[in-house]
């Protein structure tokens, strides 16, 4: 097995509980500031890790490429659960008008 195909284990594995939570509230949220709760996090998660790279704050002092860098994987994997999540459910809204 190469590094490649861990690399891609870790991403699925680790971004397959934000897709469940966000297909989730997809389904079930009645208005739309409920469900898109995952999609602020992502962004506060965003600005967050922009803040650490650049210090635009002035709190984050020593090692801040670095921890720049795994807080924007995390995020990242994150994101790309909530992204898949969307259009899963997009694609069954699809499927489900095209039948009518």
């Amino acid at each position: 097995m190469t590094d490649c195909f861990y690399t891609v284990l870790w991403i699925v594995v680790y971004s397959i509980p934000s897709f469940l939570i966000q297909l989730l509230l997809c389904f079930k949220a009645k208005t739309k500031p409920v469900r898109f709760i995952p999609v602020y996090i992502a962004v506060a998660g965003w600005l967050f890790t922009v803040d650490t790279y650049f210090n635009f704050s002035g709190i984050h002092n020593g090692w801040n490429d670095l921890a720049a860098f795994f807080i924007g994987c995390y995020v990242a994997i994150y994101t790309f659960g909530v992204i898949m999540a969307f259009a899963a459910h997009k694609f069954y809204k699809y499927r489900k008008n095209k039948k009518r």
